[in-house]
């Protein structure tokens, strides 16, 4: 089973428009497949590659109730990244994100592990917040995360 490392952002722009920002921000190489859009760079911390799909976040449901909130709802674009050697994944993704905050400071950005667990955060009106292990997107740790999303 795969474990990706998704990484939502709020920019201006279409989903490939923001995808080669990101690419030029990041050193890394876009690549359009059909409808669908790819970003990659040689990994930093070891052997092969960091890369990953580009999306439209369409988490959010219209008929999502008050208690179904996420705190990746808002954002506007979804990087689902992954690295071939899997033992460096979390960190490489990390780099990516400390990476994109410090060059495009205007982007709201939200990593998180697998959809499971909040890692960190970046609003360009407070800063980088590192969430406490554990925390979940669900509303369950809502007072967690609230004042550390988009809302």
């Amino acid at each position: 089973m795969s474990v990706f490392e998704p990484l939502f952002i709020e920019a201006d722009g279409s989903l490939l428009e923001v995808s080669h920002e990101i690419g030029k921000y990041l050193g890394m190489t876009v690549r359009i497949d059909a409808d669908r859009v790819f970003l990659a760079r040689p990994a930093r911390r070891g052997e092969g590659f960091i890369s990953g799909r580009v999306y439209v976040n369409d988490f959010p449901s219209p008929d999502d109730g008050p208690e179904e909130v996420a705190a990746y709802d808002k954002y506007k674009i979804l990087f689902d990244m992954w690295a071939h050697d899997r033992s460096i994944q979390e960190v490489e993704a990390l780099d990516v994100f400390i990476e994109l905050s410090a060059s495009a400071p205007a982007y709201a950005l939200l990593l998180t592990h697998d959809l499971q667990t909040l890692v960190t955060s970046y609003l360009p009106s407070r800063g980088i917040h590192n969430f406490p292990i554990g925390t979940t997107p669900d509303y369950e740790d809502i007072e967690v995360w609230q004042d550390w999303v988009l809302r």
